[in-house]
């Protein structure tokens, strides 16, 4: 945003809790697509950037990937953790900015952002 400071930042963690509650998150279908066309795999390693509560990344997981969220926001990867725990499945999260990953090169097989 042109002009915009540190303290002019939208604060997504605020709304946490209506984003666990009423986002929608991606269908099956988006997931099954993406598997078909990419060729998706169990075991290889995704990164979700901009997470939010996990919708793509728990997707992932679902999915056998061993999957990373980033995102800036603490209260809605707390929400995204404990969405995963009710859907049984784990994905690492990890509070951070795309702009500025603290990852290595070649780490993931698959870098995904979708609603951020």
């Amino acid at each position: 945003m042109l002009g915009a400071t540190d303290s002019d930042e939208v604060d997504f963690g605020r709304t946490a809790t209506d984003y666990r509650n009423f986002r929608a998150g991606f269908p099956d279908e988006f997931f099954q697509r993406l598997g078909n066309q990419i060729g998706l795999r169990a075991g290889q390693k995704a990164l979700d950037l901009g997470t939010g509560t996990g919708t793509v990344a728990r997707g992932l997981a679902r999915r056998g990937m061993q999957v990373v969220g980033i995102d800036p926001a603490a209260r809605l990867l707390h929400e995204a953790a404990a969405l995963d725990r009710l859907a049984g499945v784990e994905v690492t999260y990890r509070e951070g900015r795309a702009e500025k990953l603290p990852f290595a090169d070649n780490m993931f097989d698959l870098v995904v952002a979708g609603q951020c």
